[in-house]
């Protein structure tokens, strides 16, 4: 295959451009695609770096660095840098942390920023401007009214607090009082209490939600009641955060229609990203006792983590979970709810959808575009699995960023 991407080009070479667009056969035997792409929208105010050697984080704030990644750092990072360490967003694995510059240099190619949309072939099609390119793509007015079958509404775990606090949140919130840890709330968005666990230090792989990750899904949770989504059963990835996403939203929900939540391992996200530190998690029996609700009756689909799982593996453990709950649930019908992760909705729905599977790069690319407690519906129309907007209302709110007093420095004595 052979594709050209012009972008952003100067104006002296339009002409160029033409001419070379002119020459292209059309009557030459091979497929032609139209395609859609869209940019990362971080892209102008970084600059792109392509790894030249390997790297193996000795920090928390830092991110390994692996030939052949590359790395979206950010441009003021490199202007203020006095000692050669730049910050960064790996496009390999997703992280973002400091890196030493000397192990990367500037790369001039962006095509690895742009992630495929929609693909549609052009031979035997009708003129251009009858083909849709947005055909069956959700948009905000795409929206999903009451599913007439059965459906899936994808839940991704509400704010986390590692995400907010730093990686070593643990150790700064915790401290010693004779044998035992007490909690050092250092933070108003840090959880006025926490689940107890075998080991505090088991929160680490293992983070809860914030408190406006509590209020996300509250919100969601009423969102969803006052829906008419018909709930008939609530699944859960093991993970703390998804559980207390999942348990959050089920409070809302009406006495009578309050479904118990099933722990499922099948949900977890992919393993590949645990494969160095597998997380511990809490049993569903003292989940249960401390509140939670939580169907103790349920035993998973899946008992045991392969964490050398392929991304592959993990596209089709996602899927087979899904067949058997199309298989389970599909006389009962109504709506199943599956609280995840980010790459949850992409991996349980693609391949319902009969679609390839992504890349990683293009995998990681998606899952960092699917924001905290986002739901997406997923549901059978014509008799094709697609994804949709879920008849609730959307979520946004804004970051509420660090206030650095030195900037008041002159009104201090």
């Amino acid at each position: 295959m052979h594709m050209s991407l012009a972008y952003r080009f100067s104006d002296e070479h339009q002409t160029l451009i033409e001419s070379l667009a002119s020459k292209i056969d059309t009557n030459a035997k091979c497929n032609w695609e139209l395609r859609v792409y869209s940019r990362d929208i971080r892209t102008p105010s970084h600059e792109l770096r392509e790894v030249t050697h390997e790297y193996k984080s000795l920090q928390s704030d830092e991110i390994n660095l692996d030939v052949g990644d590359t790395i979206l750092t950010e441009l003021d990072s490199i202007h203020d840098s006095i000692d050669g360490w730049y910050t960064g967003f790996s496009l390999l694995n997703g992280k973002i942390g400091q890196f030493p510059g000397n192990y990367t240099f500037k790369s001039f190619s962006e095509h690895k920023t742009w992630t495929l949309v929609k693909a549609v072939p052009m031979i035997g099609k009708p003129p251009l401007e009858k083909i849709s390119l947005y055909e069956n793509v959700p948009d905000e007015q795409g929206s999903l009214d009451t599913p007439k079958e059965l459906s899936f509404l994808v839940i991704r775990h509400a704010e986390r607090v590692d995400a907010v606090m730093g990686k070593d949140w643990v150790n700064n919130c915790f401290e010693a009082s004779g044998k035992e840890k007490i909690l050092k709330r250092f933070n108003l968005n840090m959880p006025d209490q926490y689940v107890k666990r075998r080991s505090i230090y088991d929160f680490k792989s293992d983070p809860p939600i914030t408190e406006i990750g509590r209020l996300q899904s509250t919100l969601i949770g009423k969102g969803l009641a006052a829906s008419p989504l018909k709930i008939s059963a609530v699944y859960s990835s093991p993970s703390l955060r998804c559980v207390e996403t999942a348990d959050y939203i089920v409070k809302c929900m009406a006495p009578e229609v309050k479904p118990d939540i099933k722990i499922e391992n099948c949900l977890f996200e992919w393993n590949g990203w645990h494969r160095a530190s597998p997380p511990t998690f809490i049993p569903p029996s003292d989940l249960k006792e401390q509140g939670f609700n939580i169907d103790v009756t349920y035993t998973s689909e899946m008992l045991a983590f392969d964490l050398m799982e392929s991304l592959n593996d993990y596209y089709e453990r996602s899927y087979k979970f899904c067949q058997s709950l199309i298989e389970k649930y599909n006389r009962i019908g109504g709506c199943v709810v599956l609280v995840g992760h980010a790459g949850t909705a992409e991996a349980c729905i693609r391949k319902l959808a009969k679609k390839p599977t992504l890349s990683q790069r293009d995998f990681v690319a998606f899952i960092n575009k699917v924001p905290f407690c986002e739901p997406i519906l997923a549901s059978k129309v014509s008799g094709e699995w697609a994804a949709y907007h879920p008849p609730i209302p959307k979520l946004w709110h804004m970051d509420n960023k660090k206030f650095d007093i030195k900037l008041m420095t002159d009104l201090q004595s």
